[in-house]
């Protein structure tokens, strides 16, 4: 929003506000992915095959402590804003293609994870688009 006051000064302001809320919602369904239980992750495979069991779950922790790290990276806890650019640098580096496999593998828990990071991405890029404007 564009101030004038014709006497020589203008002032100009961007408001740009994260939604701790949803960032919150976030880090808890993260949490909940990395405090998956191996027998859980198993039996949601519906296999046996203990090899392909460790494989995913071992994507899976991973996975989730990637993007807790791109999280971390990209949020100013001070100022509660993401540097968008970075953030979308650091989010380029992750194949959210096999990120969305290896969540919906593990069942509701790592579907919603992945859900709730989509949402988040395009709020927060919604929101700059609309600063922009």
């Amino acid at each position: 929003m564009a101030k004038f006051d014709y006497g020589r000064q203008i002032e100009y302001g961007i408001r740009f506000v994260v939604d701790k809320a949803a960032l919150n919602d976030l880090q808890t369904e993260l949490n909940k992915i990395q405090q998956t239980r191996f027998d859980t992750v198993q039996m949601k495979l519906n296999t046996t095959d203990l090899d392909k069991v460790r494989k995913v779950y071992s994507d899976v922790k991973e996975d989730a402590k990637q993007l807790q790290d791109v999280l971390n990276k990209t949020f100013n806890t001070n100022l509660g804003t993401f540097n968008l650019k970075a953030l979308n640098t650091e989010l380029s580096k992750i194949n959210l293609s096999k990120m969305q496999r290896d969540f919906a593998a593990i069942g509701a828990t790592g579907a919603n994870a992945f859900r709730q990071i989509q949402a988040s991405i395009v709020t927060q890029n919604s929101a700059l688009k609309q600063s922009n404007e």
